[in-house]
This record gives structure tokens, sequence and C-alpha cells, in this order.
């Protein structure tokens, strides 16, 4: 089971990527179950030394529940800056649909 503290980790790499319009994929998934094609792995300070050998050609950043929010900011601005990734308008298809929910008082009206 994974921290709440991750999650928020995961959420804010994939938000703030999906701001800049940034063409990449993001995604939470076990080390021992990585497909061959990724290019960086951010773990937890705990998990970093695994991470490496069983990933040793992928780049691995560590970043720590204290200040998670900068640390973020500061390797995707890392990132950005060596052009690891392209910034470009989702197509139509990848775009987020909108949603639209009804409550009546706290219960969700389907």
């Amino acid at each position: 089971m994974l921290p709440g503290w991750w999650l928020q980790v995961h959420r804010w790499v994939k938000t703030r990527l999906e701001r800049e319009g940034a063409l990449v994929r993001v995604d939470l998934l076990p080390i021992s179950d990585l497909p061959p094609e990724v290019d960086l792995l951010i773990v937890a300070p705990e998990v970093l030394h695994g991470a490496r050998e069983h990933a040793p050609e992928v780049e691995c950043v560590a970043i720590t529940p204290d200040d998670y929010p900068r640390q973020v900011v500061e390797v995707l601005a890392h990132l950005r800056d060596r052009g690891w990734y392209a910034v470009g308008e989702p197509s139509p298809s990848e775009a987020p649909k909108p949603r639209i929910v009804r409550h009546v008082g706290y219960e969700r009206v389907e």
C-alpha cells in the first residue's frame, strides 16, 4: 500500500505536465512491472537503491515527503531545460472529457 503523500507526488507530476501540454505518459507502476520504454523513475528515497538495481539504464530521482511540491517543480524544470519532453497541444481524443455529476444532498444521483 502506498502512502498518501506518494499519491500526491504522482498527481502533482501528472497535473503539472498536463498543464504544460507535455506529450508524455505518467504512470504509477510497481518497479517490477516497468515497460521497456521508461526514461525516468521518480521514487521515494527508501526504494531508490532497488529502482537503480532493477532498471540500471533508467535515470532515477528520489523525492522525499517533507517538501515534495517544491521537489516536483525542480525536477520538472530540470527535465524541461534538458529537452526531455515535447510541449504541445493534446489531440482532441486525448483531451479530458467533461463530466457532469448530480447530487441531492450528499447522495449521488445517477
